[in-house]
């Protein structure tokens, strides 16, 4: 057998980890790049982006044996250069060679029915022939049926759709391993967030054609509070509730009390911070409670107290606002968390303040001050001290002032 009609035998030395199925779905792949002339374009499903990266690398060393040559291009913003950049990558690659791309559902979010770029596809459907070489889009199985319905046009010139399986034990690896991690990854900046929320996007994905299982339906309610937990923290609100919409009926569905207050103290935050319902915000927040203390979370029942207590204060009831923040930082110095308490004495001190109480708020800034360097949180030492040279501005101590400015 000639290497160039090897495709299967090439494909099964570089088994490694892969199903037989995926080995088999990649040779077919290897085939279809090895037979066009010019320009076609081809899909690959693949929801994972480290079992992603693992098929396009395998790819690329099956296709140079061939002689053909595989450029990778991940799309960046913004979308309206897409095509030029797409062309850009093409002159690039060598006569005989093939463009493989990543990263075109970024652009396709989850809270939007209709995004943009769906649009601008189909429109720039006839200049892609401008390519000149094989095309090669990886992306999600969701991504797919958006993209097939929302630009028929492009669709319609697919030179063939290659799907790959979900490997359960890369999937449950890879989870297990982003929920070790979640307490790392949720402090890392926005672009570094982006990309674990495409980790997750991913998982979610494969969870969909892995069963019905109760441990399916549990991966997938977590899966789903984590990507609110990321979406929230980059201000994304709609696809934040759209998690929490459907994370619930999940964790409802499994009698996962815990889960479910998880689920309920988000929505709160949803209604409190997007929708500044504060009613609301109240309701989802005392049935959060109640569901912590029934499960002993003294923790989760800390951060509801601080919640509630932002609430009452926002609404000028700040005595009240008080006792629901003492309730919290009993509660957080029991657990031991000092970023808790840390950001429990920065709002008691706020509510001192509002009431001019400039010697009890020094002090309780102080010691989260003190806190906040204990454990490195550097925008609550800087909030903190803004706030305390706010104190002492009031009071006229501009030299005290200045320095904590």
């Amino acid at each position: 057998m000639s290497e160039k009609t090897s495709g299967f035998r090439l494909s099964a030395e570089l088994g490694g980890s892969l199903s037989a199925d995926n080995l088999e779905v990649l040779g077919h792949l290897q085939r279809a790049v090895e037979l066009a002339r010019g320009f076609a374009l081809f899909f690959a499903r693949c929801n994972l982006p480290s079992q992603r990266d693992d098929l396009i690398a395998r790819l690329t060393v099956l296709l140079e044996r061939l002689g053909i040559s595989s450029r990778r291009l991940d799309i960046q913003p913004p979308v309206e250069g897409l095509l030029a950049d797409l062309q850009a990558a093409c002159r690039d690659v060598a006569r005989r060679g093939c463009l493989q791309v990543c990263g075109l559902e970024q652009f396709m979010p989850y809270e939007d029915p209709h995004p943009p770029i769906l649009g601008q596809l189909n429109l720039a459907r006839d200049r892609f022939r401008s390519l000149g070489c094989p095309v090669v889009f990886w992306l999600r199985d969701e991504a797919i049926t958006r993209l097939a319905q929302g630009a028929p046009d492009l669709w319609a010139w697919r030179s063939g759709v290659f799907e790959f399986r979900p490997e359960a034990e890369l999937v449950r690896a890879v989870q297990h391993r982003m929920r070790e991690d979640s307490s790392r990854w949720r402090n890392l900046p926005a672009e570094q967030k982006r990309a674990q929320i495409a980790v997750l996007q991913g998982l979610l994905e494969d969870y969909k054609t892995l069963g019905e299982s109760p441990v399916e339906q549990r991966a997938r309610a977590e899966l789903f509070l984590d990507l609110a937990d990321l979406y929230q923290a980059i201000y994304r609100w709609p696809a934040t509730i759209w998690c929490l919409q459907e994370a619930l009926p999940l964790v409802r569905a499994l009698g996962d009390q815990a889960l479910e207050a998880r689920t309920l103290f988000n929505l709160g935050h949803v209604a409190y911070f997007y929708h500044n319902d504060y009613d609301r915000a109240w309701e989802y927040y005392g049935q959060a409670l109640a569901l912590y203390r029934a499960v002993g979370d003294r923790l989760g029942e800390a951060h509801v107290l601080q919640a509630q207590g932002e609430v009452l204060a926002f609404q000028d009831r700040r005595e009240e606002a008080l006792g629901r923040y003492e309730e919290a930082l009993g509660l957080y110095r029991a657990v031991g968390d000092r970023l808790g308490e840390a950001n429990t004495r920065k709002a008691i001190g706020d509510v001192h303040a509002f009431r001019k109480e400039n010697d009890a708020a020094l002090d309780s800034y102080q010691q989260a001050l003190a806190l906040y360097r204990a454990v490195g949180a550097r925008l609550g030492e800087a909030n903190t001290l803004q706030a305390i040279g706010d104190v002492h501005a009031f009071r006229k101590e501009n030299d005290a002032a200045l320095d904590s400015y």
